[in-house]
């Protein structure tokens, strides 16, 4: 793609009179110098991309579009079925991730609740759902419970470095 900076001035200029902003407001919401900016609006350079993406953020649009004047929608129109195919799949699969975090999530809150509730009834595991909770972690919690406050906190760090250790070796 032929990037043209007096395209990207002209795409510039529409984002600030569309914001209803003076140009050193607009400059200061997307965290960029007045004299920056003033450089990119006199034609004389491209923004680079890390302050394209913050002036695509504030103004609701795409680095794509600031640059070339195509959407996301002109791109997948371009590219073909076979590209928007894998976008939609790539979609999905980020959908299905976040899914699967959610019930995670989820389970865990259950787990926390129903040790709460043994917890709260003197530990007494008798009434706890085993498919939320078991037997060893009502002895944990109750066990950590005994610890004094500086033994607790070396053993959040210890199991926080452990969970670390773990991700890394995954």
């Amino acid at each position: 793609m032929n990037i043209s900076p007096k395209e990207v001035s002209d795409r510039l200029q529409f984002l600030i009179k569309k914001s209803g902003l003076k140009q050193y407001q607009f400059a200061d919401k997307c965290h960029i110098t007045a004299a920056a900016l003033s450089t990119y609006l006199n034609k004389d350079r491209i923004p680079e991309s890390s302050i394209l993406s913050r002036i695509a953020d504030f103004s609701n649009t795409s680095m794509e579009w600031i640059l070339g004047g195509k959407t996301i929608n002109d791109q997948l129109m371009e590219k073909g079925e076979e590209f928007k195919d894998q976008v939609m799949k790539d979609m999905a699969d980020e959908i299905e991730i976040w899914r699967e975090k959610a019930i995670e999530a989820e389970n865990l809150l259950r787990s926390t609740q129903e040790v709460m509730t043994v917890m709260e009834s003197g530990g007494d595991y008798k009434n706890a759902d085993p498919s939320k909770i078991n037997r060893d972690e009502v002895t944990l919690l109750s066990n950590f419970r005994l610890l004094a406050a500086k033994v607790q906190e070396k053993v959040l760090q210890y199991l926080e470095d452990q969970l670390q250790l773990q991700k890394l070796t995954k």
